[in-house]
């Protein structure tokens, strides 16, 4: 479950919905491999949110190379299932040119010491899943900040993400690729995301 108001969650729930944030990371940067380990280890399953078990079930049985088509023709031109996985695409800011999104996140990025990761992607820097790294990322920071100050800023940012950038367009995302892709682990991975980052404590 994630909550809202992250100040108010446990030490332990954050690492939790950090966890699950990193899961959804990896998948829309279709890091399966990396995914599947996880799996294999069964220790970080306990205590996570039904929905996000189910998914990584699915993904567990459903072979590699299938996985890898619909993520394909999923998020890469020419795929015949092309829905755009970045944010701005879907955000009423795109109307003032879908860079302006891109300089807002690179420079939330750049404030909390995450740009070099988002550089390092190959991909626009507000694509879907190094959104979702974020915000893996600053619940960490929020966990192990030394200071007071440190675990607000990055609470406040988590905040942001949540109800600038992710809200106001995934439900458009998830029309998008649920009219594009009848079925599939995709599929059911952009409207697991959707309940996940739309839940409310």
């Amino acid at each position: 479950m994630i909550k809202t108001q992250v100040a108010d969650a446990t030490q332990e729930e954050r690492l939790m919905d950090s966890l699950q944030f990193l899961i959804y990371a990896r998948c829309f940067h279709g890091q399966i491999e990396l995914i599947n380990d996880l799996i294999q280890t069964g220790e970080t399953l306990e205590g996570m949110n039904e929905d996000v078990r189910e998914l990584l079930h699915q993904l567990e049985v459903t072979p590699d190379d299938e996985v890898q088509m619909q993520y394909d023709n999923l998020f890469f031109i020419p795929g015949p299932c092309y829905a755009p996985p970045y944010v701005s695409f879907y955000l009423d800011l795109a109307k003032e040119g879908q860079n302006a999104a891109v300089h807002s996140l690179s420079g939330c990025y750049e404030r909390f010491g995450f740009l070099d990761y988002a550089h390092g992607t190959g991909v626009r820097h507000d694509h879907i899943g190094t959104v979702f790294m974020f915000l893996h990322y600053l619940l960490q920071r929020s966990v192990e900040a030394e200071s007071e100050t440190i675990r607000e800023e990055a609470e406040a940012m988590y905040e942001v993400m949540l109800e600038d950038y992710l809200r106001p367009m995934f439900g458009d995302f998830e029309k998008e690729v649920s009219t594009r892709m009848i079925r599939g682990f995709y599929r059911d991975l952009v409207q697991s995301a959707h309940l996940l980052i739309e839940d409310e404590v």
